[in-house]
């Protein structure tokens, strides 16, 4: 049954005229209708769909700008909480900030229902302190995100994890204001729920509205949604802080409820349409049954034509009136095709006559080509006419020497068309019929050939006597080549700067025969003045020369050799003449006949070389005698020279280094660096052309741990030696690294010692200015101010002291002959016990030395040592000061040793100890600055002495002070009684 209509469609058109013009009306209508009726409906459509689209917007506009002024309000609200100074002082007060921070976190979380979390953290993301945590939202993880935005330092909003879709972290940079940096964050978590719901009060009934993250679904919504499918705008919220949210505003419509409109209105343009194809198609139909019937006897007639029948065709006897149009278009159409049948009848005649006449002309041209191809010359038959000469004819001979096509020539005018420009005018010239022409001619493959023309005259006996002229056209291309070669080699061998002579065999004595030009600038001899005469003429007197005998072997074996002679020229000045000879053979007797010298004037090449030799002696003594390492490379990338100093860092000998490859030497010089790290920046050996030799690199710090440790600064420059294309060059900047390094610690720990003890003091002022406190907590939080102000100026003290010995040196020091004894008293008589747990026991001699030392200075580094062995025995015990009178290694030194019962400090401690700020004890209890010991070394190194530290975990310390001794005491105290005199303190 689905094949009726289509076999239904098939018959109509199969079936007569009227039919098929009814269904073509039928179409053209429905073509153009339905176009019409689609594009009408779809621009209401689209008005439609674009107003309801625009409710959806503007709806979700409203909400975005409302959600977004909330959002700021909060976030600004934590960016000028951040940015107050109570905040960046309590980074650096770990000891006192919760007293003042944590009331400030609190009170802003409660001002602001929306922050569910509130925190401070430092500059690595880790917590320090929290105000309020209603839902627990802070996780430790986020220290990584954290460290990152404070680096940045700006505030930035970001999504919080996903099982918490509809909340924000919010972090702000809290900068410390004495260095401008960025050390730590107040970090919020706000809840979106109660701000989104607040923004969609005034929202529409109609429209569901959610809020929603990009990259989850999770979501929160208001209003009624539908449970068909629905129609929706999502609006991204634009950056609040700087930060681009994963958040966007969603507004819905039940998509039923809304196409209802266009459903009604696509219903009333089908109908239009139905009922204007019915219409058509009834009027079509009456038309076509009027013009069909003369119109389907053309299609007949037609039909007959296609067949090839037009003899069968019926003849028009009788013209009808105007009054029947199409009757009188069929007969007008029979007479048309009984016209167009006898002029084929005539055409096909004339086409017959007209191949004969071809065939014939065929004939005559290959008895052309036939007489004509047997000849290598270029053979143009040339035609008069009225403008001149044009060719006729031209053979194969003729394309092949020019180059040209057939079609370029045959009827071109002779000789402007054939060969344009300077060629055309010499042939023009030589109209006659005289001597042949020589021209260059240059082909279309770009080819230079050179050809001979000769023109001969012809005339043709016919009815016009028209005349006629052949032109012969020959290659003569390889005969003038031969010419020009041998002009060419004669002018080469006299602009040659090396002078040329050629000998002859044949004639006695070996004569000269030939000299070019460079031979009589070197000589100073002109050719007549040297021809028939031997060349030993050049070496006068000097004949005792052993490259003149092996010159005479080599003419006599008839072999070529190449000698450097001491040659004299005309004004008998000396040259260095680097000769080479080799023997011409004669190719039909094999005979050598001549001989042919080339001779150079290396004079100054002989001089160079010496003064090269020259600076190569200097230069190898100051690379032989430089303390720093020199690598040479040559262009093949392999090491060619090592200096003594390089053999000595890099703890190898220059036979082991000598031809390995730049890449091998890296390997090797990887092995001897820190940790194995790899050489840094290793050139390439073989550098391109845009690089010059005087470029230099950037330089690259090595630091080598074997055979000796120490620090190298590499450079590198591409000098374009064959021997020495790269070269490496090393220096020992070890000392200036040490004290960069030295430095810079000393910087970073001073700002951070200075920076703790003024943090307090300015945290607690702060919590004092802004807050009112009984007099009880007002003393607590000022004594805690005097505490840090008397930690700060202990600081200061001992800055100062160290600052004023290393810059004065021993110029600060006044030096006396002072009892040791004397000085030891002083120097405890100012010392006081700090508690009953500790007991004071001395261990001296009965009589110790006079030392020259500075009394101030002494009694400060042995104040220094007893207080560090109080305050390091916390648990108490005996500290015990010796006098040793004997040095461990036997020199002349004195020792004054400190011992406690305390904490003591592992291997690690020990080798830090004299550090400036260094301390042992980590955990903040007991107080210090950590620069007595770096000042009692200071101390110690101005009095020429030095001190020694032995220490055992949790069994104690003992730090020794050894002074040196006069030449007269040392041998005094050897011999003096060791007895000990043991007194104990308290």
């Amino acid at each position: 049954m689905a094949l009726i209509p289509f076999t239904r469609s098939r018959r109509w058109r199969r079936a007569g005229l009227a039919a098929r013009i009814t269904m073509l009306s039928a179409l053209l209508t429905a073509g153009v209708m339905v176009p019409v009726l689609i594009l009408s409906y779809a621009a209401l459509h689209s008005l439609m769909t674009g107003k309801i689209e625009a409710d959806l917007r503007e709806s979700a506009t409203v909400v975005r700008f409302a959600f977004e002024t909330r959002l700021d309000a909060l976030v600004d609200k934590i960016a000028s909480a951040s940015k107050q100074t109570i905040f960046s002082n309590a980074l650096s007060d770990s000891g006192e900030r919760s007293r003042y921070i944590q009331p400030i976190l609190q009170d802003i979380c409660d001002a602001s229902p929306a922050i569910t979390t509130l925190v401070l953290t430092d500059f690595r993301g880790q917590l320090l302190e929290q105000g309020s945590d209603r839902e627990q939202r802070w996780r430790a993880e986020q220290g990584q995100q954290l460290q990152r935005i404070i680096e940045e330092g700006h505030v930035t909003l970001t999504p919080a994890s996903p099982d918490h879709a509809l909340h924000l972290s919010l972090a702000a940079p809290i900068a410390f204001l004495p260095t401008g940096s960025f050390e730590g964050a107040l970090v919020a978590d706000l809840d979106l729920e109660g701000v989104f719901a607040a923004a969609t009060k005034a929202v529409d009934g109609r429209y569901a509205v959610r809020l929603k993250r990009t990259d989850a679904s999770a979501g929160a919504g208001s209003g009624a949604a539908g449970e068909h499918d629905e129609l929706a705008h999502l609006a991204p919220l634009s950056a609040v802080a700087g930060s681009n949210l994963p958040l966007a505003i969603e507004v819905a419509m039940d998509r039923q409820l809304a196409n209802r409109p266009i459903y009604w209105l696509m219903a009333a343009f089908l109908a239009i349409g139905v009922g204007i194809f019915a219409l058509v198609a009834w009027q079509s139909r009456r038309l076509a049954l009027i013009i069909a019937e003369p119109l389907s006897e053309l299609e007949h007639t037609a039909a007959r034509v296609a067949a090839g029948e037009l003899d069968a065709l019926p003849a028009v006897t009788e013209i009808p009136g105007d009054g029947d149009r199409f009757r009188l278009l069929t007969a007008t159409v029979y007479r048309m095709i009984a016209a167009l049948r006898d002029t084929q009848r005539q055409l096909a005649a004339t086409l017959e006559a007209r191949t004969s006449e071809v065939a014939h002309s065929e004939r005559e041209r290959m008895l052309k080509e036939q007489a004509l191809a047997s000849t290598e010359s270029g053979v143009l038959i040339l035609r008069q006419v009225d403008d001149g000469q044009r060719v006729h004819y031209a053979n194969s001979a003729f394309l092949h020497i020019t180059g040209f096509a057939a079609a370029e020539v045959v009827g071109a005018l002779w000789p402007a068309e054939v060969f344009p420009g300077s060629a055309g005018t010499a042939i023009e010239a030589e109209r006659g019929f005289g001597e042949p022409i020589l021209l260059t001619h240059r082909r279309a493959d770009d080819s230079e050939a050179f050809i001979e023309i000769s023109i001969s005259p012809m005339t043709v006996d016919d009815a016009e006597q028209v005349p006629h002229a052949i032109v012969l056209v020959t290659d003569v291309t390889r005969r003038h080549e031969t010419s020009l070669a041998i002009a060419l080699r004669d002018r080469a061998l006299q602009a040659v700067q090396n002078g040329i002579v050629i000998t002859d065999l044949q004639q006695p004595d070996n004569p000269i025969i030939y000299v070019n030009r460079a031979f009589e600038d070197i000589t100073g001899y002109s050719f007549a003045e040297v021809a028939g005469r031997n060349p030993r003429l050049l070496h006068r007197d000097d004949r005792d020369q052993p490259e003149l005998a092996q010159l005479d072997e080599a003419v006599a074996a008839r072999q070529a050799c190449a000698v450097t002679l001491r040659n004299y020229r005309k004004d008998g000045a000396l040259y260095w003449n680097e000769l080479s000879i080799s023997p011409l053979v004669n190719p039909l007797s094999g005979e050598v006949t001549h001989y042919v010298g080339v001779q150079s004037d290396i004079t100054e090449r002989r001089r160079t070389e010496d003064l090269l030799l020259e600076w190569l002696s200097r230069f190898d003594a100051v690379f032989t005698l430089s303390p720093d390492p020199l690598v040479c490379f040559d262009k093949d990338g392999r090491l060619s020279y090592v200096n003594a100093a390089a053999e000595r860092i890099f703890g190898t000998s220059i036979g082991a280094l000598t031809g390995i490859t730049i890449a091998e030497f890296g390997a090797h010089v990887s092995g001897l660096l820190e940790n194995g790290h790899g050489l840094l920046r290793l050139p390439d050996p073989a550098p391109d052309a845009a690089r010059s030799g005087d470029d230099l690199a950037q330089d690259s710090l090595l630091r080598i741990v074997r055979p000796k440790p120490c620090m190298l600064r590499q450079t590198y420059r591409y000098c374009g030696a064959s021997s020495a294309s790269l070269v490496l060059y090393y220096r020992d900047v070890t000392r200036e690294a040490e004290l960069d390094r030295m430095k810079s610690e000393f910087l970073n720990t001073a700002a951070h010692e200075l920076r703790t003890p003024m943090s307090s003091i300015m945290g607690f002022s702060e919590l004092l200015m802004m807050r009112r406190y009984d007099e009880d907590k007002t003393r607590e939080l000022l004594a805690t101010i005097n505490r840090q102000a008397h930690r700060l100026t202990d600081l200061l003290t001992d800055l100062l002291d160290l600052a004023r010995i290393e810059a004065r040196r021993a110029e600060s020091f006044r030096f006396d002959d002072v009892p040791l004894r004397q000085a030891i008293d002083e120097a405890l008589a100012a010392f006081l016990i700090p508690d009953d747990t500790h007991r004071l026991v001395l261990e001296l001699p009965p009589e110790l030395p006079t030392i020259r030392m500075d009394r101030a200075k002494f009694q400060q580094a042995l104040l220094n040592l007893l207080s560090n062995a109080c305050k390091f025995s916390p648990g108490g015990g005996d500290i015990e000061l010796a006098v040793h009178t004997e040095h461990p290694e036997g020199l002349g030194f004195i020792g004054v040793a400190v011992r406690d019962h305390g904490l003591g400090m592992n291997a690690e401690d020990c080798s830090h100890a004299f550090e400036r700020f260094y301390r042992s004890d980590r955990s903040g209890h007991i107080p210090g600055t950590g620069l007595g010991l770096p000042l009692v070394k200071e101390i110690m190194t101005v009095h020429g002495g030095s001190v020694t530290l032995e220490s055992v975990p949790d069994v104690g310390t003992c730090v020794t002070l050894w002074f040196p001794l006069a030449p007269a005491h040392v041998e005094d105290m050897r011999t003096a009684h060791h007895d000990t005199q043991i007194t104990p303190s308290t």
